[in-house]
């Protein structure tokens, strides 16, 4: 058998990408997913599923060969959830490894463990220098009535953490003082909004939810490109125009979700004259909303389809037969030409529509949205048409009414 010559074997550098690649975890372990994927994967991205399937690869790799083990052995805890340390399933020490940590109650109904373990992590961070440490994504998931999960999040925050990119909070309550100069390559903030954030000065995603009292928005935040607002039950329309007022003309990606009418209505010429630079639009419901202006860069208009309830034993004016909802559309799509992308969202995804419930409304919408424009298809909330997710000609026998748009033509 021929001996294989050392210039035909692949250098160590070669072999570390090809495992890299392997074990990628995409959107789990990104900083900041949003620049490159659009706002789409930000429902993903609390999913643990991808990283646990890449660690069964990762395990395997490093069975194949000493080396490759060697390589792999600091990547074995990428993610760490505070409650396995506790618990002893993870040493403290893998801390030192992990790109995201979370800060969690346990399943336990009341777990006494969380105030022995804070002595042993104060003084285990007491003793670090934190230089080394990886931490890029820190989630905080704490209920304030665990004191002890409350102390350990201000400890960590408190931190110098230099690697550290993006913050995820669930706790409308944590307020932790967390000073510009202890982390200073923050990129992405997600949770209730904070006037501090506002002192980063290389935040360029935010993704906040309001609460019932927001006095005022942060103002002046010149690395921001990618914005999603979710108001909830508290509209907060004016403050959040004046905000874009501010911010508008910077932004790339703009969100926003509110379950309430505005107060006032909005004028087309005010949102887009807002938002000049916007390539990726999402409104809430109840937005009348005009044609982007024929130079405008969108290249994705997103607004919630208004569902509005049919009388009892009244008829569709459109097929004149009974069904319980019609659809409002907003009146340029009677004239688009499908020269830029749109899309009209009322479920996530198509398996969440999927209810048998609903059979009987889409033949007549779809009639009515092919009436509108030759260009319309269907997409979900994850951007898939209706023919990917189902490729049967007998599809249309489903209730995928809920979700369209207008493809770019290609150039």
């Amino acid at each position: 058998m021929a001996l294989i010559r050392s210039s035909d074997r692949a250098s160590a550098e070669i072999w570390h990408q090809i495992l890299q690649e392997a074990i990628h975890v995409p959107i789990f372990l990104d900083p900041d997913p949003v620049p490159l994927l659009g706002p789409q994967p930000l429902a993903e991205y609390s999913n643990e599923r991808p990283y646990w399937e890449s660690q069964r690869t990762l395990n395997a790799l490093r069975r194949v060969c000493s080396s490759w083990n060697t390589y792999l052995a600091p990547m074995a805890h990428r993610y760490v959830a505070l409650r396995d340390i506790v618990h002893g399933h993870v040493a403290l020490e893998a801390l030192r490894l992990a790109y995201r940590v979370e800060i969690s109650p346990c399943p336990c109904n009341v777990c006494r463990k969380w105030r022995l373990f804070y002595y042993d992590f104060a003084s285990f961070l007491e003793a670090e220098s934190f230089s080394s440490w990886r931490i890029q994504i820190l989630r905080v998931q704490v209920l304030t009535l665990y004191s002890a999960m409350y102390e350990i999040a201000r400890t960590l925050f408190s931190a110098e953490l230099a690697s550290l990119r993006c913050i995820i909070s669930d706790d409308l309550q944590l307020n932790p003082p967390i000073a510009p100069e202890r982390i200073r390559g923050l990129s992405f903030y997600m949770g209730p909004i904070s006037q501090s954030v506002a002192e980063y000065t290389r935040i360029s995603t935010l993704n906040i939810a309001l609460g019932e009292q927001w006095l005022s928005p942060p103002q002046h935040i010149p690395t921001l490109r990618h914005l999603a607002i979710a108001s909830g039950e508290h509209p907060h329309h004016k403050n959040i125009l004046k905000w874009l007022e501010t911010i508008g003309r910077q932004l790339i990606t703009f969100c926003w979700t509110c379950n309430l009418p505005p107060s006032e209505p909005m004028s087309n010429a005010l949102i887009w004259d807002l938002l000049p630079s916007v390539t990726y639009l999402q409104l809430p419901n109840h937005t009348d909303l005009g044609a982007p202006p024929s130079k405008h860069p969108i290249e994705h208009l997103r607004i919630h389809l208004t569902i509005l309830p049919l009388l009892w034993g009244m008829n569709c004016t459109w097929c004149d037969s009974k069904h319980a909802c019609r659809a409002k559309f907003p009146s340029f799509l009677y004239h688009s030409d499908g020269s830029q992308a749109f899309s009209y969202s009322y479920t996530p995804t198509w398996n969440a529509v999927m209810d048998p419930n609903r059979r009987g409304y889409l033949q007549c919408y779809m009639g009515h949205f092919l009436s509108i424009s030759p260009h319309i298809k269907f997409v979900d909330d994850t951007l898939v048409s209706l023919e990917e997710h189902v490729p049967n000609p007998t599809w249309y026998h489903y209730p995928y009414h809920h979700i369209l748009s207008f493809p770019l033509p290609v150039t």
